[in-house]
């Protein structure tokens, strides 16, 4: 027996909510103020950002064993573009 899905939601009734639900989620939510979640955010983005930033430094001017291209064993021929 198949039963229609439509059929389902004809149970469904509403609800009833709690008295003053909406002044406790109000007051819940005004209790910390938003400007200092932003502010928190902004100072993480900030500190991040310096984080990187230093850590790029660091590796451009760390003296490396050499340049790059013998550290990888890289060949340092224009042979691919070479026209002669």
């Amino acid at each position: 027996m198949t039963k229609d899905p439509v059929r389902q939601f004809e149970k469904v009734h509403r609800v009833q909510a709690p008295e003053f639900l909406y002044t406790r989620i109000l007051a819940s939510v005004q209790s910390e103020p938003a400007s200092s979640r932003v502010t928190a955010l902004q100072w993480g983005g900030a500190i991040v950002l310096v984080i990187l930033f230093v850590f790029n430094l660091r590796i451009i001017m760390s003296p490396g064993e050499g340049d790059l291209v013998s550290a990888m064993a890289l060949h340092e021929t224009v042979q691919l573009y070479d026209e002669n």
